[in-house]
């Protein structure tokens, strides 16, 4: 599988500015980003990740997983995986069905972020 890398651009950029704002970058990736901790509440959310469960991030923040997606999805496990081995894992072909979002085809990407 090829390796994905992200690029967001900086339109403009000026000299003596260190740094950039982190939550604009998880804001400009094209992936829905979700930040769940151990009980599996939602603690982050980018833009896209409120197009895909069709909710505002105020909706979303302090939900439980489980309300947005089935507690017996492939996803859970591969959290607690992530959770026992504190390193990535990556599946794609995964067929998330809800309510919310109906069938969806997906790649899912679970990582560690740590204390």
């Amino acid at each position: 599988m090829p390796n994905n890398i992200a690029f967001p651009f900086l339109a403009a950029t000026r000299p003596g500015v260190a740094g950039v704002d982190p939550a604009r970058i998880l804001e400009a990736l094209p992936q829905a980003i979700l930040a769940i901790d151990a009980s599996f509440a939602i603690r982050y959310v980018n833009m896209k990740a409120e197009e895909f469960f069709y909710a505002s991030a105020a909706t979303l923040i302090g939900a439980e997983l489980s309300e947005l997606i089935p507690a017996d999805s492939p996803v859970f496990a591969l959290i607690r995986q992530v959770l026992r081995t504190a390193a990535p894992v990556v599946d794609h072909g995964l067929l998330l069905d809800s309510r919310r979002i109906g069938q969806r085809d997906v790649l899912i990407q679970a990582t560690p972020l740590g204390d």
